[in-house]
């Protein structure tokens, strides 16, 4: 807590320092001190303490008192005399200053600490008082109802701007007339003018209505629908000494209501069921569309808490995270399981929406509600449809797994024996038996990669395809494992294979097997589809992305064709005639390998002319393990 600052008005020096070190070892700062008059007054206006010891015999022309004085024409300070003098023409000549204390020297320490605190507890009050009178008079100025205050016999003694603007007589005008003559009244239905609002008050000395649906004539003949009342004003002892009335513009209510009826009855018009609550969640509000939603009227609705439609079949920190939502001022959207009168549950789609008032604080709820049964049934039908496929999936996953174990296994025996055939009968085989032999092991070969591309396109298609994302390098780990087979292939088709660009020490973040097999298949690709010419595989590094590109001079690809290139099981020539063997996978996995590995493809080709296909891998960031 701030320490209160005391300044300290002594011309004996001795005597102010003593004072002064009194006040420190009570807790007070000390703001300054002053020998004279002058002195105080211009150290008072820089410093602005919160109390000041003035002694009345000081150094100047000024004495204390006449300071005190001028100090009071500047500022509403605080002021306690200290003096030796206690002559009665000193008294009452500091009693004209209002001073908040008067201590004569010598002094106790005691008495110096109380009569500073009841100083600066008075000083307080007076001030809050002021503030609060201030207040009142500003309020009832500037109030939105109309004010006239009158003495006990009706004579109009206040009267505010509202007050002044609705009845059409201005302060002036209005002020020591009958109230009756300014204030005129009649009743809504009958025209009838009501009695004497004073002499109504004056006689219960309560607080009254004094019309029902009354209606306000001005001086200028305009009639203003009203509510109003009329209060006695009573003194400390309990004594009417005047009226207050206090009456209100309804000319804005009465269009609102007009408004309210229009919006309620669109409202009921409603498809959607329209609830609203307080605060609490207590409905005052529901459509017609409830009915037929819930089978519960309005009459049983209103004034029942919302948890009448739960269904409990929701978890408890469903509804709690609901809560948190609007609570904080958001719309909740969600569906949510309720139940009708009948007991039977049901599925809503249903918004909450906070509504707050003028002071942004959250005061009803209004809910929205949709019966979405029928689609949730609908949902519920084709969720089990796609389990039923996912699981149709897994099986035709799990039974192709299995083929391929058991195709793969026979045919890597045969493959194997070939190449054991081939090794100890070399000198004995003739041309013939050669050529039977490499065709065994090159079907063999090309059962193994169909086995190998159908388990890999069902597993993609089941999501569940093992990815490990790693740190790779380019050469090594994707280009280097299937490198020999390339070129074995290109030679036996007399076609040139050339390898430029940035190929060693070029890192990415990838799946080895995905990486390397799309690559394989790209280039087996070019390979294949080429029957003369040259196949070229270049490696480009820029600042986001590697680039592998793969250009040949083959045979190209349709416009018609090029479209339909990522389809599983498609290919340009279909039929048993076809030129080219293959099953269709390889750029549909392709397709998927990248997406995977995060990495896009384009393809360019010009049939006749050739085929280039662009991978474009996201480089590896400084930094990454």
């Amino acid at each position: 807590m701030e320490k209160k600052k005391i300044f300290v008005v002594e011309d004996e020096s001795i005597v102010s320092l003593e004072i002064q070190s009194r006040l420190k070892s009570l807790g007070y700062a000390i703001s300054g001190a002053a020998a004279s008059g002058d002195e105080a007054i211009r150290k008072v206006i820089d410093l602005k303490p919160d109390l000041i010891l003035m002694d009345i015999r000081i150094k100047g022309d000024m004495d204390g008192i006449e300071t005190a004085a001028e100090i009071k024409k500047i500022y509403d300070i605080p002021i306690i005399f200290l003096t030796a003098y206690a002559d009665p023409v000193t008294i009452q000549r500091a009693k004209i200053t209002d001073p908040f204390g008067y201590i004569i020297k010598p002094f106790e320490e005691r008495e110096l600490h109380i009569s500073i605190e009841i100083a600066l507890y008075k000083d307080h009050s007076q001030k809050l008082l002021r503030e609060k009178d201030k207040w009142l008079s500003t309020i009832l100025r500037s109030v939105g109802d109309a004010v006239i205050a009158t003495d006990t016999t009706g004579k109009i003694k206040f009267i505010n701007n509202v007050a002044e603007r609705l009845t059409g007589y201005t302060k002036e005008e209005a002020t020591d007339k009958e109230l009756s003559s300014v204030f005129k009244i009649r009743s809504e239905a009958t025209k009838e003018y009501a009695k004497n609002a004073v002499q109504k008050v004056m006689q219960t000395g309560e607080v009254v209505g004094l019309a029902n649906h009354s209606e306000l004539v001005s001086k200028n003949g305009i009639v203003y629908p009203i509510a109003d009342s009329g209060s006695p004003i009573k003194d400390e002892n309990g004594n009417i000494t005047g009226v207050v009335v206090v009456f209100q513009d309804l000319s804005y209510y009465k269009k609102t209501e007009e408004l309210i009826n229009i919006q309620t009855t669109a409202l009921n018009s409603a498809y959607s069921g329209i609830v609203i609550t307080d605060f609490a969640g207590e409905i005052i509000y529901v459509n017609d569309a409830m009915y037929g939603l819930t089978g519960y009227t309005r009459d049983e609705l209103m004034h029942k808490n919302v948890s009448i439609f739960k269904s409990n079949l929701h978890p408890d920190e469903f509804f709690a995270k609901m809560w948190q939502t609007i609570s904080s001022g958001q719309t909740w959207k969600g569906e949510i399981q309720n139940r009708k009168k009948n007991g039977d549950p049901y599925y809503e789609e249903m918004s909450v929406t906070p509504l707050k008032n003028e002071h942004n604080d959250i005061v009803n709820f209004i809910s929205v509600k949709e019966d979405i049964s029928d689609r949730k049934k609908i949902e519920i039908e084709l969720r089990k449809a796609k389990d039923e496929a996912e699981r149709s999936d897994r099986l035709k996953s799990e039974f192709l797994a299995q083929m391929s174990h058991e195709i793969r296994t026979p045919i890597s025996i045969i493959s194997n024996f070939m190449q054991i055939y081939e090794d100890e009968l070399r000198e004995k085989l003739s041309l013939e038996l050669k050529s039977s032999i490499s065709a065994v092991k090159t079907e063999s070969l090309r059962i193994i990669s169909t086995i190998d591309s159908i388990v890999n396109m069902a597993q993609l298609k089941a999501g569940t395809f093992k990815l490990r994302l790693q740190k790779l390098n380019l050469y090594e780990d994707v280009l280097k494992p299937t490198l020999d087979q390339w070129v074995l292939f290109a030679k036996a088709k007399k076609l040139d294979l050339f390898f430029s660009g940035e190929l060693e020490n070029i890192f990415i973040e990838g799946d080895a097997y995905s990486l390397s097999q799309a690559i394989n298949h790209i280039i087996d690709n070019a390979i294949k589809y080429t029957d003369k010419g040259n196949v070229q595989v270049n490696c480009k590094v820029e600042t986001e992305n590697v680039i592998i590109t793969v250009s040949d001079t083959g045979n190209g690809i349709t416009k018609d064709y090029l479209p339909y290139i990522f389809d599983p099981f498609t290919q340009e020539h279909q039929g048993y005639n076809r030129k080219y063997e293959g099953n269709g996978l390889g750029m549909a996995l392709v397709k998927q390998y990248c997406i995977l590995n995060n990495a896009s493809l384009i393809i360019d080709s010009e049939k006749w002319v050739g085929t280039t296909v662009k991978v474009f891998l996201p480089k590896l960031k400084k930094g990454t393990k």
